[in-house]
């Protein structure tokens, strides 16, 4: 009896046990489900939110730009009618009620519009039906109107002024440079979500700006700047009379490691040689990829001998260094000096040019400085 009991009760555990793995796994199932849930739930309302604040965005500016109009006319419509009357002042009362009703009706910008001279008196009023011409613009009430009125053109331009700054900044993002907004609560709620949806696009647009200029000034396989960066510096060191060298080098017998390892492999020593010339010149140095195997160092207010010294230690740190090709690889280079050799950015350049193709004709994996000096070639010339 003990022994059935016993098997009993073990399959009542087993049964208890299978119960157990499958809540188990239910409620499993119901979290996932859940965390999907509200994953979905906040990823719709990132969107709803985003789009919301580009629709606030894009209104905002539609009423800015329309009550800016709107106020501007405003002021031109009332501003030509004074200087007109000022012109006219011995108008009779005809024509100035006929043409003060010109004014009003030939637009649908005023109710009523009244003509008062300085002295507080309506000389004209447009509809006549109001009857108030000939009285004095005097009394408390009016006061009071005047008051309110000028209250509620200062606060209407309050509630448009951040509205209008904003359609400002977005209408010329892109055209100009353009200060990034201050991240600060407003108290209109509209204008607060609306300042917030510029600063974010603002940011974006700049970085993908500042990336994009990065890129148009670096070369892709290197990483140093690119021909167009290099010739620019030299335009702008040379018109302002800053004294700089140039470092033209040029690997040797390149297009033989093309052909015997690939262009891949040949690719892998450019890189190499890039990143020798980066830790060898000096903090301020531009160096950069002219093209092909060809690059360039600009030393500013280095002399011929700092050049020399600078591009020896580029040559024998290539020459000694250990190459993924396992054979030694060498490069050749020619230095000049602005304004000493050459007071002209691309003279100065072909004379680097001609020194770095003297080292080549003499054998290779050497440094030649460009010949003569400025003074002496004006005095042969």
């Amino acid at each position: 009896m003990s022994s059935l009991r016993i098997i009993k009760e073990i399959k009542k555990n087993k049964i208890s046990l299978a119960t157990l793995l499958t809540g188990l796994v239910s409620i499993s199932v119901l979290l996932t489900l859940t965390i999907l849930l509200i994953a979905s739930y906040h990823s719709k309302k990132k969107s709803l939110y985003e789009t919301t604040l580009t629709l606030n965005l894009s209104n905002a500016s539609k009423m800015s730009q329309t009550m800016d109009s709107l106020f501007k006319s405003m002021r031109s419509s009332l501003k030509n009618a004074a200087d007109f009357y000022a012109a006219n002042p011995s108008l009779h009362a005809e024509d100035t009620q006929s043409h003060l009703n010109l004014i009003r009706t030939s637009s649908t910008y005023f109710n009523s519009i009244a003509l008062v001279d300085s002295s507080g008196l309506i000389l004209a009023v447009s509809p006549s039906s109001i009857g108030t011409a000939g009285e004095r613009i005097l009394t408390d009430a009016a006061k009071e109107v005047l008051l309110l009125l000028l209250v509620t053109i200062a606060l209407a331009r309050r509630l448009a002024s951040p509205f209008e700054t904003l359609a400002n900044i977005v209408g010329n993002i892109g055209q100009k440079e353009e200060r990034r907004p201050d991240l600060k609560q407003h108290w209109n709620r509209e204008a607060d979500l609306l300042n917030k949806a510029v600063v974010l696009a603002f940011d974006g647009i700049k970085l993908q700006t500042d990336q994009l200029t990065q890129a148009a000034m670096t070369d892709a396989l290197t990483g140093l700047s690119n021909r167009r960066t290099m010739e620019s510096r030299m335009k702008q060191w040379t018109e302002e009379l800053k004294p700089y060298a140039i470092i033209l080098l040029d690997i040797d017998r390149f297009k033989l490691i093309n052909d015997t390892f690939g262009h891949q492999e040949g690719d892998k020593v450019l890189q190499h040689l890039a990143n020798i010339v980066k830790s060898t010149a000096r903090p301020g140095d531009l160096c950069s990829r002219y093209g092909g195997e060809e690059f360039v160092v600009l030393l500013p207010s280095a002399t011929v001998s700092d050049a020399y010294d600078i591009s020896e230690r580029i040559r024998t740190t290539m020459e000694s260094s250990e190459s993924h090709l396992k054979q030694k690889v060498t490069i050749s280079l020619g230095v000049a000096q602005f304004p000493l050799q050459s007071g002209n950015a691309d003279e100065l350049f072909v004379l680097a040019d001609q020194a770095l193709y003297k080292a080549k004709h003499a054998g290779r994996n050497r440094t030649m400085i460009a010949e003569g000096t400025r003074n002496e070639k004006e005095h042969s010339g």
